[in-house]
């Protein structure tokens, strides 16, 4: 494997990984906020998480496009990661 090849991996995976971490955080935050009144003193912040989440949640998935069409063009294995 080549090395831009090795780093795209590396890459993909990274982006993957967190995903799943970030996924976890905002599914915890959306529970948090559906049961606390919007009155709490700590409501903004909670949502401030959950904004901030979804951000890192899009800048993710913005890299993994981006790595997965750039290897598209070179090779064809990332193609099907890209589908998913």
């Amino acid at each position: 494997m080549e090395s831009t090849e090795r780093t795209k991996l590396h890459i993909e995976e990274f982006v993957h990984d967190f995903n799943n971490l970030m996924t976890i955080i905002l599914g915890n935050v959306q529970q948090i906020l559906f049961y606390i009144d919007k009155d709490c003193v700590y409501y903004k912040n909670i949502k401030a998480i959950e904004n901030a989440t979804k951000k890192a949640v899009n800048i993710t998935r913005e890299v993994k496009n981006n790595v997965c069409l750039d290897s598209m063009h070179t090779n064809t294995i990332y193609q099907a990661e890209c589908i998913m």
